[in-house]
């Protein structure tokens, strides 16, 4: 059976459990790190679990992968589904972590492997540039109903952010372009038809899953995977949910572009659109099957060919 340690992540502090044994917390510090993967390494788990928090996990993780200790990071809405599946309905840090390792224990996740240096730069750009755009909506909005001297100075922040972002996605753009560990993986998403050197960094950058996943697992993390919500005699019908959504989002234009350059997404688009589907429904199938291909692609280690059917 796999042996699989739960951290749950916080701003200062870390709960981790072993899934049938100690539990303890350490300060999310560098001697606490320290005490930690120390700690983890002397025990030589199989797996160490830990969800989304923020981005406090992150530093977790860094500090695992240095140590070569296997890391695990899965999806909240799955150890939920897995908890509430068990029976458990209450909550704490420690019932959290406790889940984490059991759930490491049941499904035994997919490992993610140690990032290169250049992989942790673009990953901690990418988080800033979000947190930038994130920023730049939020003082949009802030900019309605003010005076006209408070809406100059909000202006003036929204440019310098503007130049900030632009700033960090060029470098991001030029680390990814040149990191020779993405040189073949470059080749074969430029091949395809539509995928354009902006398409490439994006995916590099904010979907490092891609090739290392099932179709079906990246569509839902990207969150174009439909779930259909059906109940007795109603129907029901199939909508997206969850996922990144920034990712989503910035593949709308690569999509259309797609859908006008590339002879299988084109061809897609026109059958959906022959059965008179929406203008959103067909764009989201088709960024779904742009997905498919290009994972298909770099699992396979293949470039673009004539492609008459599916993958």
């Amino acid at each position: 059976m796999c042996s699989a340690v739960g951290i749950d992540s916080h701003k200062d502090d870390l709960v981790v459990a072993v899934h049938d044994g100690a539990q303890w917390r350490v300060k999310r510090t560098e001697a606490g790190l320290t005490r930690l993967t120390t700690r983890l390494d002397a025990l030589g788990p199989d797996v160490v679990v830990l969800e989304p928090s923020g981005g406090y996990e992150q530093t977790v993780m860094d500090a695992l992968h240095q140590q070569g200790i296997p890391v695990a990071r899965v999806h909240p809405r799955q150890v939920r589904q897995y908890i509430q599946g068990i029976g458990v309905h209450a909550k704490s840090d420690r019932l959290d972590a406790r889940m984490l390792a059991l759930f490491g224990v049941e499904t035994q996740p997919r490992l993610i492997p140690a990032p290169t240096e250049t992989q942790q730069r673009v990953a901690r750009l990418s988080a800033w540039r979000r947190t930038l755009r994130d920023d730049i909506v939020a003082k949009t909005h802030q900019r309605a109903e003010r005076p006209d001297e408070v809406r100059a100075s909000i202006d003036r922040v929204i440019a310098e952010l503007e130049r900030e972002l632009a700033a960090v996605t060029a470098t991001i753009t030029d680390l990814v372009a040149t990191a020779p560990e993405w040189a073949r993986t470059r080749e074969i998403l430029r091949s395809c038809p539509g995928v354009g050197p902006g398409t490439v960094a994006l995916l590099l950058a904010e979907l490092p899953e891609l090739g290392h996943r099932g179709a079906k697992e990246i569509a839902a993390l990207v969150g174009v995977a439909p779930f259909t919500h059906q109940s007795g005699a109603d129907a029901g019908h199939a909508r997206i949910q969850g996922g990144r959504r920034h990712v989503r989002g910035d593949l709308w234009m690569p999509t259309l572009t797609a859908i006008t350059h590339n002879p299988t997404i084109r061809a897609l688009a026109e059958r959906l659109r022959a059965k008179h589907k929406g203008f959103h429904c067909v764009t989201i199938a088709c960024m779904h099957k742009l997905l498919t291909l290009l994972n298909a692609m770099v699992m396979k280690d293949e470039l673009w060919h004539a492609r008459e059917t599916q993958p």
